[in-house]
């Protein structure tokens, strides 16, 4: 059985892996961080996690809340950086 996006989405956090996660998003996707930043389309948010996993040791994350409605999917996601 395939994964679910928000479970694919946290496996590619865990494993560091900035392609499988900027590949669930489509090109017009936005993303909007804890802090509240916004970045529009899959290559700003391919290059925000490039940064994330350039800069971080570790990311342990986990489902948190899921919305989905069909076209759209809301994840937060629980997790330490370190």
């Amino acid at each position: 059985m395939a994964s679910s996006i928000p479970q694919r989405y946290i496996d590619g956090l865990n494993s560091a892996d900035v392609n499988a996660v900027s590949e669930l998003f489509s090109q017009g996707s936005q993303f909007l961080g804890g802090d509240g930043s916004k970045r529009v389309g899959r290559k700003a948010i391919h290059d925000f996690y490039a940064n994330v996993f350039a800069n971080r040791k570790t990311l342990k994350t986990s489902l948190g809340r899921v919305i989905e409605d069909g076209r759209r999917v809301r994840v937060r996601v629980r997790g330490q950086v370190s």
